[in-house]
């Protein structure tokens, strides 16, 4: 699954706007079915000028994330890992816009 990572974060930020809930609420269902399971949070983005920041950026907002489903699902019946992925060669597009998204991948028992 992916997620528009603006519609998560404000640029540059690792803190859940209030409008994130509703978005990972809509995942809840899927993750669900898959007791067991590795879960992998990935976060890519180029929000910041520079590189070290963004790799912790991406990071926080990847473990933002994994809390907010960990608090809703449990810790105890998932296998948890964050990527903070930084920059990605797919936001190097013409766009000027900042380029950012959550990638959600379940890896069944």
């Amino acid at each position: 699954m992916t997620l528009p990572g603006d519609l998560l974060f404000a640029p540059g930020e690792a803190i859940l706007q209030s409008t994130a809930q509703q978005w990972l609420e809509t995942i809840l269902s899927d993750v669900g079915r898959y007791p067991g399971a590795t879960i992998l949070v990935g976060s890519h983005t180029d929000a910041e000028p520079n590189a070290d920041q963004i790799v912790d950026i991406s990071f926080q907002q990847a473990m933002a994330v994994q809390r907010y489903l960990t608090e809703r699902l449990g810790e105890e019946q998932y296998h948890w890992v964050a990527v903070g992925y930084g920059d990605s060669a797919l936001s190097e597009s013409t766009s000027s816009q900042p380029q950012n998204w959550v990638t959600i991948a379940i890896v069944p028992q």
